[in-house]
Order: C-alpha cells, then sequence, then structure tokens
C-alpha cells in the first residue's frame, strides 16, 4: 500500500466512472455517497497539507483576486465548503457487494481513498515531497477535483431520480461553486516547469529488491536510497556501499551512452564516479555511535552483484536501461546526501576534522562549517542535480511506455466524456451545471 500507487487506482475508477455507460443501481447511492465523501476529504486534507499557512494565502473571499493570488489556497477552501453526503457507516458499505460497474468503480474509489490517507500518514517525514514534486502532486488533485464536479452532477442527477432533491441540488450548487475554476488555475500553475515523477514511498520501497535484472536498476537505487533516508539509525559503511553501488551503476551507464554518441551525459556521469570513490576516502572521519541497522547494505550488495556479474560475462546496459538508470541516481544521491544529514544531526554518527592531531571524535557542528563528508556528500548530490537538468531532454522513443500518474489517467478520461453541452444562448449558460439543455 502506497499514496501513490492509491491515487493511481482512484484515478483509473474516476476514468471509468465518467465514461462507462452503465448506470447506478439505487441500492448503491450510499456507497456512491460515502466514497464521494471520502475522496473529498482525501483531496482537502493533500491540499491544505500542500499550500502555505501563512496568513497572506489564506483566501478572502471565493472571487477572482483570490483565483489570482493565491489558487492553491483558493483551491483548498473550495474542497473544505464541498457538499460530503454522508449515510451509512463506511464499514457497512465497503462490505456489501456492488452489482454493477459504476457502483464497483465507486467501492473502489472508497477504498484507495481511505489507504491513501493511512499511507500517507504512514510516509516519513523525510520521504515526503518538496520542490516540484509538490506540483506534481497538486497538478493530480487539480484534475482529479476537476473531475468531481462531472461527478457531482452524475451523482444529483441520480439522486434526483431517487426523490433526493434536497442532496441532488447540494452537489449541484457545489459543482457551480467555482472549484472547477480554481482547480483549471491550479493545474495551469504547475504546468508551468516539469513535472517529476512521483516516487512510491509504500512499504515495497523500504524493502530490498532481491535479484535485480538491468531493467530493475532504477528501482534497486530508488529503494537503496529510501531505505538509508528512512530515519533509521544506519552506519558510514551502508552509506559508502551505497555510494559504491551508485558509482558502478554510473560507469556501466557511461559506457553504454558512450557508444550511443551521448558524450555530455558521459562525462559527467564519470565526474560523479570519481566524486563517489573520492568519498570512501573520507569515510575514516565518521564513525557509527550505538546499534545500527545491517538491512542497509543488503540493497547495494544487490546492485553490485548484478553489475560485477555483467562485467565479467561482458555486457553492457541496452540504451534504454542505461538512460534509466542514470536519471535515477540523482534521486538515490540526493537521499544519500538527506541520510547522512539526518545522522549526524540526530548524533550517532560523530567525526573528527584532523586525524593528525588525534582530536577526539564528537558531533558534527551542524551550524558552523560543516564535517568534511557531509560537505562532500551535499556536492555529489548537487553535482547529481546537475546530471539530471542535462538527462532531461534525452529521451529515446518507448512507445509502450505506461502512462501511470494520476493527472494523466484523468485527463485522458475528461477528454473521453467530453465538454458539458452548451445551452442554445450565452445567456443561459447557468443551466449547463444543471445538465440539461433549455
Amino acid at each position: 500500500m502506497s499514496y501513490v500507487r492509491e491515487m493511481t487506482v482512484v484515478a483509473r475508477a474516476i476514468d471509468t466512472l465518467l465514461n462507462h455507460p452503465s448506470t447506478l443501481d439505487p441500492s448503491e447511492t450510499s456507497l456512491a455517497l460515502a466514497a464521494h465523501a471520502a475522496l473529498i476529504e482525501l483531496l482537502r486534507d493533500r491540499t491544505s497539507a500542500f499550500r502555505y499557512t501563512n496568513v497572506d494565502a489564506e483566501p478572502r473571499h471565493n472571487g477572482v483576486p483570490s483565483l489570482d493570488r493565491h489558487p492553491v489556497a483558493l483551491l483548498e477552501k473550495h474542497l473544505r465548503n464541498h457538499p460530503q453526503i454522508r449515510t451509512d457507516t463506511v464499514t457497512t458499505i465497503v462490505e456489501t457487494a456492488p452489482s454493477t460497474v459504476k457502483g464497483r468503480a465507486w467501492q473502489t474509489v472508497l477504498i484507495s481513498s481511505m489507504r491513501a490517507q493511512v499511507a500517507w500518514s504512514e510516509t516519513p517525514a523525510s520521504l515526503k515531497p518538496v520542490g516540484d514534486e509538490i506540483w506534481s502532486h497538486l497538478a493530480d488533485i487539480a484534475e482529479i477535483t476537476e473531475a468531481v464536479t462531472l461527478l457531482d452532477i452524475d451523482l444529483a442527477e441520480h439522486l434526483s431520480v431517487q426523490k433526493q432533491h434536497q442532496d441532488a441540488d447540494r452537489l449541484r450548487r457545489g459543482a457551480r461553486s467555482g472549484i472547477a475554476i480554481a482547480a483549471r488555475e491550479v493545474r495551469y500553475l504547475a504546468a508551468g516547469g516539469e513535472l517529476p515523477v512521483i516516487p512510491d514511498h509504500g512499504r515495497e520501497s523500504l524493502r530490498v529488491l532481491a535479484n535485480p535484472s538491468p531493467a530493475d536498476l532504477p528501482q534497486a537505487l530508488s529503494r537503496m536510497g529510501y531505505r538509508l533516508a528512512s530515519g533509521g539509525p544506519t552506519s558510514p559503511r551502508a552509506y559508502l556501499a551505497a555510494a559504491m553501488a551508485t558509482a558502478m551503476t554510473a560507469e556501466m551507464a557511461a559506457v553504454t551512452l558512450q557508444s550511443a554518441g551521448i558524450d555530455q551525459t558521459t562525462l559527467r556521469l564519470r565526474n560523479l564516479v570519481k566524486d563517489l570513490r573520492y568519498l570512501q576516502k573520507l569515510s575514516k572521519y565518521v564513525v557509527t555511535q550505538g546499534p545500527t541497522t545491517p538491512a542497509s547494505l543488503e540493497q547495494p550488495r544487490q546492485i553490485q552483484q548484478l553489475l560485477l556479474g555483467m562485467s565479467k560475462r561482458k555486457e553492457q546496459l541496452s540504451l534504454l536501461d542505461a538512460l534509466a538508470a542514470a536519471k535515477e541516481i540523482p534521486n538515490a544521491l540526493a537521499l544519500m546526501r538527506d541520510c547522512v544529514e539526518q545522522q549526524m544531526r540526530s548524533g550517532h554518527w560523530k567525526v573528527r576534522r584532523d586525524l593528525k592531531s588525534g582530536a577526539a571524535w564528537g558531533p558534527a557542528d551542524m551550524n558552523g562549517s560543516p564535517p568534511v563528508f557531509l560537505d562532500r556528500a551535499r556536492a555529489v548530490a548537487q553535482r547529481a542535480e546537475n546530471l539530471a537538468a542535462v538527462l532531461r531532454d534525452v529521451q529515446p522513443h518507448n512507445p509502450s511506455a505506461p502512462i501511470t500518474a494520476p493527472r494523466n489517467i484523468v485527463r485522458a478520461a475528461l477528454n473521453r466524456r467530453g465538454p458539458p453541452q452548451r445551452p442554445g444562448l450565452p445567456g443561459l449558460a447557468r443551466y449547463v451545471y444543471r445538465g440539461s439543455r433549455p
């Protein structure tokens, strides 16, 4: 179970709800309303977590000025006020067996929304999104929110047939409250730069990927970095093993990319290899204080065994595998840098600045001049970020690559659904939201 995976499941279920020709059975009304409420709650909580919470970012009203100045905060305010119609207990609803396609899709939305909330709460603080990753999350939320307004209309029509006119009117008012406009503005802002792939922070991310293949290298590097940065006590030896595995991956990728004529990337990868090997010489300035987690060593070993075996057989990575591995290296090194900072801040790693003087081991001074080992780990991660910038434009043709980001799934679903039917006269446009043409 992971937040990213559950959001993807929600997106696929929304696709079914928007475009499948079947109808909802009256007995599934409570299920649909409970799922709708759980989805709104998930979107609201995540938007609230991602937006800035300073006083200036709080919209004073729902109009265009707030949309222009604070669209993310305005979207969160709309989600906070969006109608949620609760009925039976969730436990009873989850245990029911829907008889229609849309009923099963609503049940999937309900279960995966609740699982996403739990998975988010279980994600370590060190692995929560930062920087552009937050915009990737907000882009997903904006697309799903826009889809919710269409689901509001569909549910309102269903409730009207069931003579639940008061609840139907609430959903219609929610659909035309301006929430879709706020969502589109957030989506527009998110599209102002490249949106990175959201890492999978599920429990599987911390498990060792045994016997990886060359195509598994990106996932193996990712798990290695997450394991180190998960916050548990580890040793400099585990960091060095990860650094060696990363250096071996960079070297193997450089050989393939050089053969393909991608020289600029090859040079940067080989400079990274030199930096990582130099870090090994600096390990004598760091020592562990207290017990450590030996499991951190296993994933680097698995990667090294794979690459050593390929080297002995004189095999090379394919161009696709080499590029995929190279693109994961910056993320792995950033997580490894975070590991060094966490271990030193917690006092689990002791340092000394000068071996010749016989100075005693002591805690790292994180407020003054950084310890040399930390300084180099930061420099390596920064160099890897420069590599990532170069690699963004290097993309081999891979027509079979799946599109799994929730925003892409929902955007495709919205395109298939098409825009709402416009009224005969622009002056009657308000009737669009009522699902009928005058």
